[in-house]
């Protein structure tokens, strides 16, 4: 997928249900080229590069132990599109084949010692939750209260869809966080604005 970073988030550029009849045909197209067509099926062979370690840090894994990976995983509602409306609906989710693991090995006599010695390797994880708000419709001003509370997060990531494709959708991206004519947006933290907000005068199609 040939996507790219936006100042203020994640944007696909193939975002299949914005395009038109022929380039969605098109990109069809280019998503087949190179795959396995077998029994009238496509079959892709991807490839997932994590953006954090297995143990959702930089560290080492530990030696000479074996480790379990597991996914919770989406129903393809909330992965795939249907091309075609004679095409039948993916019931729960894809079934995953010949899956493996390449990791680098990593070796130093610092690290070394540093094992030999019986000394721990010490992950630490982050917390990731996910909230949804309703914005009633027709209000030219909406304004979200306390978001988040606690502990300020390190990352906040925000977005604007349509209501049923939160649910999942076959015939719509369910993260298809576009403008949705929002012309001002704006975040606050401690009654004040931060950095790089707020947004005005927001001309873009691109997601806020």
């Amino acid at each position: 997928m040939e996507s790219f970073f936006r100042t203020e988030g994640y944007f696909d550029d193939f975002n299949y249900g914005e395009l038109t009849s022929t380039n969605q045909q098109n990109l069809v197209n280019t998503r087949r080229s190179g795959t396995i067509l077998k029994d009238g099926k496509y079959v892709y062979q991807l490839m997932m590069i994590p953006t954090d370690g297995f143990l959702m840090d930089n560290k080492p894994l530990p030696p000479n132990v074996e480790m379990a990976l597991s996914f919770a995983r989406q129903e393809a509602l909330f992965s795939t599109i249907k091309i075609k409306d004679e095409n039948p609906d993916i019931e729960g989710v894809f079934e995953l084949k010949d899956c493996f693991a390449k990791v680098e090995y990593v070796s130093s006599k610092d690290l070394r010692d540093h094992i030999s010695n019986r000394n721990t390797i010490t992950y630490k994880y982050d917390d990731l939750t996910t909230k949804i708000r309703s914005i009633p419709q027709h209000d030219r001003r909406v304004r979200l209260e306390n978001l988040v509370g606690g502990n300020t997060p390190l990352y906040l990531f925000a977005g604007i869809t349509k209501t049923p494709l939160l649910l999942g959708s076959n015939s719509s991206e369910t993260i298809s966080f576009l403008q949705n004519n929002v012309k001002t947006f704006d975040i606050l933290l401690n009654g004040k604005s931060c950095h790089g907000y707020p947004m005005v005068n927001i001309e873009f199609f691109y997601p806020i």
